[in-house]
């Protein structure tokens, strides 16, 4: 189902107002971006870029299009970058964070930041694979949801996942002030279904994605 039909799904569903496309719009963008929030969407483990390290510390800005789940680092040209799960972690292993000069042994994706072990005394370019943010749609036949490309079979669940967010978030604004709010509730329980069989999915896609070791897209 393309992004068209999916916002006209939606609008047939919630009568009770007339929303607009762009609203309609609005409201599945935002539940790819908490699908992939709550998921490790395979479709969006694709996510690359290069930062640039600083001689002044042990921290750059992360990718505009980074999600979460830092995968793999590596210094352009160079050695490949170890990569810590948490924070908690990388302080345990490697102490507190301060400028020691060096080159980069060690990374971890703190919030929307990039910290890493030693600060080289010349900027260094690092290339880093990640969980991205998924591409917003637009309103046209040609527009599909973003990470649901993996799935095959699962893209119907996918889809009905971002049709009931939609849903329940406009029958939210429709019933604001209510005390019974059946609708809403609906779709929050539907959505509620189909995330957990998408995240059923993603477990057993997981253990066989293989983490990038060579400089590049992958």
């Amino acid at each position: 189902m393309n992004a068209k039909q999916l916002v006209d799904k939606v609008i047939n569903n919630v009568t009770e107002i007339d929303f607009d496309e762009a609203e309609v719009l609005e409201k599945l963008n935002e539940g790819q971006v908490e699908l992939a929030s709550r998921l490790l969407l395979p479709g969006l483990s694709d996510g690359y870029d290069t930062v640039t390290t600083v001689t002044t510390g042990p921290e750059v800005p992360m990718p505009d299009d980074y999600m979460k789940e830092l995968l793999s680092a590596r210094v352009v040209d160079g050695s490949r970058v170890k990569v810590v799960a948490n924070f908690g972690l990388f302080d345990s292993q490697y102490g507190p964070v301060d400028s020691t000069t060096g080159s980069v042994v060690a990374c971890v994706a703190h919030g929307r930041n990039l910290i890493y072990q030693n600060v080289p005394g010349v900027a260094k370019s690092i290339q880093l694979w990640y969980y991205r943010l998924p591409t917003p749609m637009q309103y046209r036949e040609d527009s599909f949801p973003d990470g649901v490309e993996f799935f095959r079979d699962y893209s119907t669940h996918f889809q009905k996942a971002l049709f009931h967010y939609a849903c329940q978030e406009l029958w939210a604004e429709i019933e604001q002030g209510e005390g019974n709010k059946p609708d809403t509730s609906y779709h929050e329980a539907k959505f509620e279904q189909y995330v957990r069989k998408l995240n059923a999915r993603c477990n057993k896609a997981r253990p066989h994605m293989k983490v990038p070791q060579v400089k590049g897209n992958w």
